[in-house]
């Protein structure tokens, strides 16, 4: 097998192989959770149902609640198939597959001709546990980290060869990151590019002398000013037209699910809180790398990090990355899903430079002083703990939802650990890839253990169809307190269900009292039994309780009760 053959197109393979089966079985065992996933279907189903478009992101007043790129790729996905449960679903995960593409693409571009290091590159990535857990929920980051990666890559490709697409095709990544998820985007790319003495000059393969891009520093900053134009004429375009679009009209509630943070000065309690973020995010990053024995010696190599461009490059991207989550207060932790890809480069450069000595280690001792060992113990106690968990009630005090586990998958977790703690292949980059499918697998084993507790407590389509039923009998509807747009895709409403808040009890009472017949839906911590209530729903750890709106008139200290 030649290593075009197998990094061109066997690594490939099996990175969409172990996607598509991780994909397939989210679709089938995880719905769709309350919160910012329901919140963004909301959005996207509301905009479909009411042909709307450019004021995905604008409320009534005009003031920016949310950033409509994810918004316009849900729908546009309806557009081309249909309204369906799968796209959403899937997006995500597309979105993760096509980052651990461009990854190994970038790779290729920052260091050609170094055979095998564009596959390690995506092989890291596609290993990281917290990328493919965060690629099975709907949210902005992934899609967001696809379009950094997609313009670093145009940056990159602008220096190589010149070629005046480069810095258009940068220009209009970077717009499309600001539309996923605001200025952040804006944050990584363009010190990137300010900052190419740094890294442009010490390039791999570098073929100008005088360490210069192709067409000098003045057209590269004039290039780079024209990037940053039209990614910023694509954020005006879009509020302007947004603005026209929903004049004189009244958009649904909706909560801020991606906005940029409410200040630009942070309290110190907040960095401090996000201090212990990001450092259990860097422990949950390294997983599974952390008990893998190459990576740690190639730490060695961290001296290399220092002379290389590509590498300086992926340090740059990597501190502004993390640093918005430390600098703003409010930022979600999850925003260092940015910081992945960079990661992973580093992580590949530095296996890379002690590929060879791997390779010329004993069987015996690549086997079982090669991390893989490690990995494997650990894989067999976790199996252990799996198999043992459900039943550990008749002894230990545990929680409800333990028991509720299905156990049984953790003897598919015994066997991969028990493969992979034997396996001892001589290239580096096939034991990481054995390393990446173990990962995927022990996700996938992840979503059919928890199928039973999350079909239970977070599965939002009984309530729906709760919903769906009452209207199709002409009843009445409204939803008392924060409203995550819970029902409107599940059921398909054709018009914006009524959301009484918990801050005006006087027009809520009002209300109540002029719709007669109406039902009334509450989450509460638990369900009372007088007045008994017309149904009820597991949310989580409380529950979805659908009341008629009589009981609330006489009972009208229920919505008080709820708790917090």
């Amino acid at each position: 097998m030649t290593p075009r053959i197998l990094y061109f197109t066997i690594f490939p393979l099996v990175w969409i192989a172990g996607w598509a089966l991780l994909a397939g079985v989210s679709f089938q065992t995880q719905p769709f959770a309350v919160g910012e996933e329901s919140r963004y279907l909301s959005l996207a189903w509301t905009l479909w149902r009411d042909g709307g478009f450019l004021h995905t992101g604008l409320g009534p007043d005009g003031a920016l609640v949310v950033w409509p790129m994810l918004v316009w790729i849900i729908d546009f996905g309806w557009l081309m198939f249909g309204v369906s449960d799968w796209w959403p679903h899937l997006l995500g995960y597309s979105a993760g597959l096509f980052s651990v593409l461009l990854t190994a693409g970038l790779a290729r571009l920052l260091w050609p001709g170094w055979a095998g290091l564009g596959a390690m590159s995506g092989t890291a990535l596609s290993a990281s546990v917290v990328w493919l857990i965060i690629s099975g929920y709907l949210g902005p980051f992934v899609v967001a980290t696809a379009f950094v990666l997609a313009s670093l890559y145009s940056l990159a490709w602008y220096w190589r060869t010149g070629r005046w697409d480069g810095y258009v095709y940068f220009g209009l990544f970077m717009g499309g990151s600001v539309l996923t998820i605001g200025p952040v985007g804006w944050l990584i790319a363009i010190p990137v590019a300010l900052l190419a003495p740094l890294w442009g000059g010490a390039l791999a393969e570098q073929i100008d002398d005088d360490r210069r891009p192709p067409q000098g520093w003045r057209q590269w900053y004039v290039a780079c000013a024209i990037a940053w134009a039209i990614s910023l004429a694509m954020v005006i375009a879009w509020a302007g037209f947004g603005i026209l679009e929903v004049s004189g009209k009244d958009l649904p509630f909706l909560d801020a699910a991606s906005t940029f943070g409410s200040s630009l000065m942070p309290d110190r309690y907040e960095v401090r809180r996000l201090w212990w973020c990001v450092l259990i995010g860097v422990g949950a990053v390294v997983v599974p790398w952390m008990m893998w024995m190459p990576a740690w010696r190639s730490l060695v190599g961290l001296k290399h990090l220092a002379m290389d461009g590509g590498a300086r490059l992926c340090v740059m991207w990597l501190v502004f990355g993390a640093a918005p989550i430390i600098m703003f207060s409010g930022m979600n932790p999850v925003f260092a899903a940015l910081a992945l890809p960079p990661v992973s480069l580093l992580l590949a450069f530095l296996v890379f430079y002690r590929a060879d000595k791997e390779a010329v280690e004993p069987v015996e001792e690549r086997r079982f002083g090669s991390g893989e060992t490690t990995l494997g113990l650990v894989l067999v106690v976790c199996g252990a703990v799996l198999l043992v968990a459900p039943f550990a009630g008749e002894v230990f005090d545990i929680p409800v939802w333990v028991a509720q586990m299905d156990g049984g998958w953790g003897s598919l977790v015994i066997l991969l650990g028990a493969l992979v703690a034997y396996a001892a292949p001589r290239l580096v980059d096939l034991r990481m890839m054995i390393v990446s499918v173990v990962s995927i697998m022990v996700v996938v084993v992840g979503h059919l253990v928890a199928e039973p507790i999350t079909r239970t407590y977070f599965d939002p389509r009984p309530a729906a169809d709760y919903v769906t039923e009452q209207l199709s009998q002409g009843n009445r509807i409204a939803f008392a307190g924060e409203y995550a747009g819970q029902f409107d895709f599940p059921a398909r409403l054709e018009k914006s269900i009524v959301v009484l808040p918990d801050d005006d009890p006087i027009g809520r009472a009002a209300w109540i009292a002029g719709s007669p017949g109406a039902i009334i839906v509450s989450v509460m911590d638990h369900v009372p039994t007088e007045p008994p209530p017309l149904a009820s729903f597991p949310y989580g750890s409380r529950n979805m309780v659908f009341w008629l709106g009589n009981v609330m008139t006489v009972n009208p200290s229920l919505l008080d009760e709820r708790g917090p």
